[in-house]
């Protein structure tokens, strides 16, 4: 019985509020321009409009992000020549990384490489094999040996 009191309690209270004039919703309604296209023509060239509005949206709110960026890192004290560098070490970076990517997926993937190979007793004691694409015949032995200043031994 408890529930009911208070739900009545706040119908009361919402019957209270005060209430919108009585405007018909159909003054709220935008009306649509009739249409002036044939159904012949296709459609897409009706929507290039609102796909170029939308490479100028994306191109303002990137503008903006990027001013905003700089606007932020100059209020933490990294000055203009430090963004330069940074956004030019980036760009390097970009530039080196498809190098990168091709050795590093012909260093995994590739069935001519045999990584850590097992020499000696010691868990550091491994090493990468890379073998000729063709073995017909003999071929020469290149070894490169990498890691530490030669102090240990």
């Amino acid at each position: 019985m408890e529930n009911q009191g208070d739900t009545a309690h706040l119908l009361a209270r919402v019957s209270t509020l005060p209430t919108l004039p009585s405007i018909p919703y159909n003054n709220y309604q935008r009306r649509r321009k009739p249409s002036s296209k044939t159904k012949s023509t296709p459609s897409m060239i009706y929507n290039q409009g609102s796909f170029s509005r939308a490479i100028g949206h994306a191109a303002a709110e990137t503008y903006l992000i990027t001013r905003l960026s700089f606007k932020l890192l100059s209020y933490l004290g990294l000055g203009y020549r430090w963004i330069t560098r940074f956004l030019g070490l980036a760009l390097y970076a970009m530039l080196l990384m498809p190098g990168f990517i091709q050795v590093a997926f012909y260093y995994f993937f590739s069935p001519l490489v045999r990584r850590s190979v097992v020499y000696g007793d010691q868990p550091r004691n491994r090493l990468d094999l890379y073998l000729p694409a063709k073995i017909d015949s003999p071929k020469p032995v290149v070894v490169f040996v990498t890691g530490g200043a030669w102090i240990i031994g």
